[in-house]
């Protein structure tokens, strides 16, 4: 099976990753913290148009595949 990964934009500190936050909710994006330095932001489609914005703007930071945990299918809800 393979590796599952997200995309998401790493800074070089916790200031820089929660500054850039705070800068793509302000442009309308929809940021997620995904950790200390990194963020998400979705939907996906959004993400190398805020990845652009964030640069543009002075932001130090990359694109990054960050891995995640495959969930495995879920029971099925009861049907009313």
């Amino acid at each position: 099976m393979s590796e599952l990964t997200v995309p998401v934009i790493r800074f070089r500190s916790a200031e820089d990753c929660t500054q850039a936050a705070r800068a793509l909710h302000e442009q309308q994006f929809e940021p997620r913290q995904e950790s200390v330095t990194e963020i998400s932001v979705t939907p996906w489609e959004d993400f190398d148009e805020a990845l652009l914005v964030l640069q543009a703007d002075g932001f130090a930071c990359e694109r990054a595949d960050k891995p995640v945990t495959r969930l495995g299918p879920g029971k099925p809800k009861p049907v009313a």
